[in-house]
């Protein structure tokens, strides 16, 4: 996954250098939200994995790849988008663009719905497991559309919902979330299979299935962090700063 903003991003802005901000976000918004809508569909059905049909294997594997690459392009697809837009605003002063930042506050009550659709619809109708073409498209569109609305609580920065996702523990997440994200996967999974099958609203098995690991491995992250990642980006900075030699 980390192909797309480590070659994919880089590629599709050096193809589109030299062309006005306005237009990039365009022409690149519009290749980040086709191409993984496009390969989602040649390569549907999305659940032929649970077949039990030895035949669908290979086609099964294909499907698992390509839903990782290139169709999760489609996040970068809002941002990109938003980015264009502040920067073509912001030369009228982001005094005079105080209102827009209104539409954070529908993207805060948009990722709201989300929750819920992941968590109640999820249960009731197993969307995770029996994936439907609209359910798919859902699961994109909803989180990346709410986060980019967030966005826009940075042409005011004074408002509530800028100094709420501006606050220190948040921020301090944010810092150590790529540490996280590497490592949490492979933990979750071993505590899942110890205790296989769902919760069922047992409070402890939630909590050794999702909470203890989550934990365990935030605390790993923030050392890797403190003693890892911090001291790299230090040496690159303090070489920075002191110029060639």
């Amino acid at each position: 996954m980390e192909s797309h903003y480590y070659l994919v991003l880089p590629l599709l802005f050096w193809l589109t250098r030299g062309l006005s901000v306005r237009r990039t976000g365009q022409i690149l918004f519009l290749v980040l939200f086709l191409v993984p809508l496009v390969i989602r569909q040649l390569t549907w059905p999305a659940n032929v994995y649970v077949l039990p049909d030895a035949s669908t294997a290979l086609y099964a594997e294909t499907w698992w790849k390509f839903a990782r690459f290139p169709c999760q392009l489609d996040y970068f697809a809002w941002g990109i988008l938003f980015a264009s837009v502040f920067v073509s605003l912001k030369s009228e002063g982001l005094d005079k663009l105080r209102a827009l930042s209104l539409f954070g506050y529908a993207g805060m009550g948009l990722m709201a719905v989300t929750l819920v659709y992941y968590g109640l619809w999820t249960q009731q109708f197993h969307i995770g497991a029996n994936h439907t073409r609209w359910s798919v498209a859902i699961e994109h569109l909803l989180p990346a559309v709410a986060v980019m609305l967030m966005l826009f609580f940075i042409f005011d920065r004074q408002s509530l919902g800028a100094r709420i996702l501006s606050m220190g523990w948040l921020r301090f997440v944010g810092i150590i979330s790529y540490e996280w994200f590497l490592f949490h996967g492979p933990v979750v999974g071993w505590f899942q299979d110890h205790y296989p099958g769902q919760a069922h609203g047992n409070l402890l098995a939630y909590a050794w299935k999702t909470l203890f690991p989550l934990a365990l491995t935030f605390g790993f992250a923030v050392l890797v962090y403190r003693y890892f990642s911090l001291p790299i980006m230090h040496r690159v900075r303090d070489r920075l700063k002191s110029g060639p030699n």
